[in-house]
């Protein structure tokens, strides 16, 4: 062996122990083919001492080209299947597990081609963290921006982006500087997270393992050391304890206990608990493990749990808290993004079976919303999915079944669909947008004061959560100023196609112009513009520009420029919902409104953010990592505090 066994040979059980406490770092490399992604990983092994002698001769000596004295190409490593050894490509997920003196790793090298993105989609799934590779001579391809947007869909947060080959572009800085402005600007069209540069030659080991004196002009940490330093992402959700029943345990007539890991949190004995779906209640009475009772448990750990009542529990049900309950919702409809992994194509309204953890229910789709072009990001309209297409879709179960969103819960967010005839996996889905029923609101018959009342202690998100389950159409204004991006995030997350609505007077800074785009495209807003029937340039020409505050026609020059267009989209739009992100703490008129009311065209109003203040704001922006906009101006009402009248419309 290669690497030291030294403390193996003379002390066993402190290796193991040092082992033991040894974060461990779950990664995939991903890119367009033939980047030098398991060259990368062959590498990484190789010069961290971590292949056996007799392992390396033996791949040296099966590889047919190798000559005397040419280099060998460490891919090999990493490549096990002979037909990935003949055609130079990786076809299946190669998973290599390796340890250093700091972390321990699993990597999931995945392949290239674009018929193999199925397989791309396995490796990422459980991931922390992604590298992508470009290499120096081609830039970004269609295939490392396909990678990234699955990387941006699956929820990973943590981005390397490996700009390898540049060994055979001399080491230019100059290079590597362009194809990460190229990279940053295509990242912005997606909901990435922190991304970070690492100038490479896998083939010759430049800042793989060490530092590369060629390339003096980087200072920052070599790929390995990055690895390893790198703060793991907290997966753990301490709050709102969740069992997924994966076995009931009945071994004699005077024990019943309800076996699995627990997804988060942790249980107490005592604790009270509801069974989900049937909705039934109990106390928690023992937490038994191998090694004996206990009288709690942490997330992780594999537990049976006994309770203080015979309720009717089967595997696939989920235990969660009584008070968290509400957290996770029963459902029979979601929006969804699913890639599809089956030659055969998807068929609307056929019955497939949906395999969430433990539980099994008949499920179909309902509709295709769009499929999305992963190498433009453009959502085409489409009746079916082929392989490897990824689409935005309604999904019907069968039965009530306990979920979340992917953004949330990643374990109750997540499913694949299996054919019933083949018995193959033919789709993995994330979950978007949970579906509850339509409800249905009359303004004329409504309860406003009963309303406001249930919503007052409602979270933002709730009270966006019940809006958008209002029947019929809903639309969310913005003026895209400062903190605008919270509310529309907020409906994003739950119904990306909900139609945004901008009143652009034309006397918008360029700086606002150039956040609505930012937030366009990071959000993918379904955006609707509407502008004056004057110009502001004829407006500048002709009348004079912006009049002061004191003028008598500032109120003309409000309605010409914000309340006519706006009432104009109302009439066009017709919409029965409107969200809108007004606070209290902004003006005086605010301070009375409601979180419901009735708008223009008798049409439901609704402020979720309405007891928000600018701290809260902030913080939710720094939360989800999304642009704030402080150069906006509106003319309208020239000065804090005032209002243009948009939010004192009458019927």
């Amino acid at each position: 062996m290669i690497h030291s066994t030294e403390l193996i040979e003379n002390d066993i059980q402190l290796y193991l122990k040092e082992h033991e406490q040894k974060t461990q770092l779950r990664l995939l490399t991903c890119g367009s083919v033939d980047d030098g992604k398991s060259t990368l990983i062959g590498r990484l092994l190789h010069d961290s001492k971590l292949i056996y002698e007799d392992q390396l001769s033996a791949i040296k000596n099966a590889h047919k080209n190798a000559q005397d004295g040419e280099e060998f190409d460490l891919a090999h490593l990493v490549d096990g299947l002979q037909a990935e050894r003949e055609q130079g490509i990786t076809i299946d997920v190669a998973y290599r597990y390796f340890s250093t003196s700091k972390r321990k790793f699993i990597i999931a090298d995945t392949p290239g081609h674009e018929q193999y993105t199925r397989n791309m989609v396995t490796g990422a799934s459980n991931s922390d963290l992604a590298v992508i590779l470009i290499d120096a001579r081609k830039g970004l391809t269609t295939q490392t921006k396909r990678h990234s947007y699955l990387v941006s869909l699956l929820g990973i947060n943590q981005i390397v982006v490996a700009i390898n080959k540049m060994d055979l572009v001399n080491y230019d800085k100059e290079i590597f500087d362009r194809i990460k402005d190229d990279f940053l600007s295509f990242a912005t069209k997606l909901n990435l997270g922190n991304i970070n540069f690492i100038p490479i030659s896998a083939l010759k080991g430049d800042n793989v393992v060490n530092s590369s004196e060629n390339m003096d002009w980087f200072n920052n940490l070599a790929l390995l050391p990055f690895l390893e330093a790198i703060e793991l992402p907290n997966n753990q959700i301490t709050e709102g304890f969740q069992l997924p029943v994966q076995y009931v345990n009945r071994p004699n007539a005077d024990f019943r206990g309800y076996c699995g890991t627990l997804n988060q949190g942790t249980v107490n004995v005592g604790d009270s608990v509801t069974v989900l779906p049937s909705g039934l209640d109990s106390t928690i009475e023992r937490i038994v493990t191998t090694e004996g009772d206990l009288e709690n448990a942490h997330a992780g750990m594999a537990i049976t749990l006994t309770l203080a009542s015979e309720i009717d529990i089967s595997r696939g049900d989920l235990l969660v808290y009584s008070k968290k309950s509400s957290a996770i919702t029963n459902q029979t409809k979601f929006q969804s993004h699913l890639v599809w992994m089956d030659q055969k194509p998807l068929s609307i309204n056929q019955s497939y079976e949906l395999i969430m953890g433990h539980r099994r229910v008949n499920a179909k789709v309902s509709i295709i919303h769009h499929r999305v072009d992963v190498n433009t990001l453009k959502k085409i309209n489409t009746k079916s999915l082929n392989l490897n297409e990824i689409g935005y879709l309604d999904v019907e179960l069968d039965s009530l079944m306990p979920i979340e969103e992917f953004s949330n819960n990643k374990k109750l967010g997540s499913f694949i669909l299996i054919d019933k005839i083949s018995n193959a996996t033919v789709a993995a889905g994330m979950i978007n947008s949970l579906q509850t029923e339509s409800i249905e609101l009359n303004t004329s018959t409504l309860d406003f004061k009963s309303i406001n009342n249930k919503l007052e202690d409602a979270t933002a998100q709730d009270i966006v959560k019940w809006a958008l389950s209002i029947k019929g159409k809903s639309i969310v204004t913005t003026n895209f100023g400062p903190q605008e991006a919270v509310l529309l995030h907020m409906v994003s997350q739950l119904a990306p196609q909900t139609e945004v609505l901008w009143i652009d007077s034309g006397y918008n800074k360029l700086e606002t112009y150039k956040f609505a785009d930012t937030v366009t495209k990071k959000l993918g807003l379904n955006l609707t513009v509407y502008t004056p029937l004057v110009s502001a340039a004829r407006r500048d020409a002709v009348m004079n520009g912006i009049p002061l505050i004191d003028d008598h026609s500032h109120g003309e020059f409000s309605d010409q420029f914000k309340l006519e267009p706006f009432k104009r989209a109302m009439n066009e739009i017709n919409p029965d919902v409107w969200l809108t992100a007004v606070r209290r703490e902004q003006t005086l008129v605010r301070q009375e409104m409601d979180i419901v009311s009735v708008g223009p065209n008798e049409v439901i109003k609704v402020s979720p953010l309405l007891d928000w203040t600018i701290n809260d704001m902030k913080i939710y922006l720094n939360k989800y990592d999304l642009p704030d906009e402080t150069f906006y101006f509106d003319p309208t009402k020239v000065e804090a505090g005032r209002e243009c009248g948009l939010h004192t419309i009458s019927n």
